[in-house]
Parts: C-alpha cells; sequence; structure tokens
C-alpha cells in the first residue's frame, strides 16, 4: 500500500491513473476503446483526444479519501497549453479550502498524460458503466485492473477525455484511496 500510495502521490496526474504494468491480453466488453501498446490494454483516450479537450484553464477539483487519513480536494489546473503538451498546477487543500502546502507545476506532454492510462493487458477489464459524481452524471468506460495487492477501478467519462471521474483502490477488499471528481470547468 505505502509502495503505491508514494507512487501515486509522486507526479500530478499520476495520482490519477497510475497503475503497475504487465503484459497479456484485456478482457473487453462491447466497444472497444482505441488499441493500446502492445501488452497493455487499450487506452480510454489516445494522447490526441486528450489535446483537443484541453484549454487554457481547463480545471479539475476532486475528494480525495484515503484510509486513515483526513479528506482532501485536489485541484489540476492545465496552463500554457500548446500542441506538444501542458503545465499542470496541482493544489491541495483540506475540506474547508485550507492549502496544504504549495502548489506545484509540472509540464506534461499529451503522451506523457496518455501513458498514465496505460493498464497491463492480461490483469484488465474494460466495460461500459454510468456514474454519478457531485460534478454530474456520466457514461464512462470503467476499467477495472486486478493485480497481486488488490483491485483498482478507475471510470472514465467518455465525453470528459482525459483523468477518470473516480477512481478507487482496494485492498484486502476495503477501499483504500477513493478520488472522485466534484467539479470541473473547461477552460477558454
Amino acid at each position: 500500500m505505502r509502495r503505491l500510495a508514494r507512487r501515486l502521490a509522486a507526479c500530478g496526474l499520476c495520482l490519477f491513473m497510475a497503475l503497475p504494468a504487465c503484459g497479456g491480453k484485456a478482457v473487453v466488453s462491447d466497444e472497444e476503446p482505441p488499441v493500446g501498446t502492445t501488452g497493455l490494454a487499450p487506452v480510454p483516450f489516445p494522447a490526441q483526444q486528450i489535446r483537443e479537450a484541453t484549454s487554457n484553464g481547463r480545471t479539475y477539483r476532486f475528494r480525495l479519501d484515503a484510509h486513515g487519513q483526513s479528506a482532501t480536494v485536489r485541484t489540476m489546473r492545465f496552463e500554457e497549453v500548446d500542441d506538444d503538451g501542458a503545465t499542470v498546477v496541482s493544489s491541495t487543500a483540506d475540506t474547508q479550502g485550507n492549502p496544504i502546502g504549495e502548489p506545484k507545476s509540472q509540464h506534461a506532454t499529451w503522451a506523457d498524460l496518455e501513458s498514465h492510462a496505460h493498464y497491463p493487458a492480461n490483469a484488465t477489464h474494460i466495460k461500459p458503466a454510468s456514474i454519478k459524481t457531485d460534478a454530474g452524471r456520466f457514461d464512462c468506460k470503467l476499467y477495472t485492473v486486478r493485480d497481486a495487492e488488490g483491485i483498482s477501478r478507475a471510470w472514465f467519462a467518455n465525453d470528459l477525455p482525459g483523468a477518470p471521474v473516480r477512481l478507487e483502490i482496494e485492498r484486502d477488499g476495503k477501499i483504500v484511496l477513493r478520488m472522485e471528481l466534484i467539479d470541473y470547468a473547461a477552460g477558454k
């Protein structure tokens, strides 16, 4: 759990999408997302689709609930958006809006952002789903990834290319991390 938590916290959008990788064949039901890299499940959104959906000021706000910790709100804002990538400014606050630490900026290419959703094909099941969050109701692709440590689930909204609208990590039958979209702005 600690290893996964460190890995998720290590980089901005990795928080939403990074999981260990290995090879194999994905179990995909209904419509198949775009074909992924060999050994990896198809990605929910290719880099170009993320680029087309991202403008300066695109902002996600997520509630993070981690087992044994107070809930926090993570804000991710895209700035300096161009054809190559964007600067992602992330900040964390408590649920009352009080900042925790300083905002951090990190440049990411569109390929970098796509790669955060590279899941091992032989451990991944993809199916259509619908989910309601504080940000609204979304038709999604639900990625369920099973590995030696447990189960991870990521709901990617069909109409919102980028980070999942909900992410859950389960260990020993308990949700140890839940991240859920509470607000979203498309940018300018």
